[in-house]
């Protein structure tokens, strides 16, 4: 993903509280930016990280920032 804020590369962490966290590919700091300055980069290959619920902890509500 890239920043447009920043013009940083980085792979895609988490959204939380309006912000999204990215961390750069290589490895290092996470950095946040909103979610309207996040865009994906040239033909880098999209990933697909699947959660499946736990019982034993209670399900976060959904962030109303990230398009469904």
């Amino acid at each position: 993903m890239r920043d447009r804020r920043t013009g940083r590369l980085g792979t895609y962490m988490a959204t939380q509280g309006g912000e999204v966290y990215l961390r750069p590919s290589t490895g290092g700091t996470e950095w946040t930016t909103t979610p309207a300055n996040v865009e994906p980069y040239g033909d880098e290959p999209t990933i697909l990280v699947v959660s499946i619920p736990d019982s034993r902890y209670p399900t976060p509500e959904p962030d109303p920032a990230v398009a469904a």
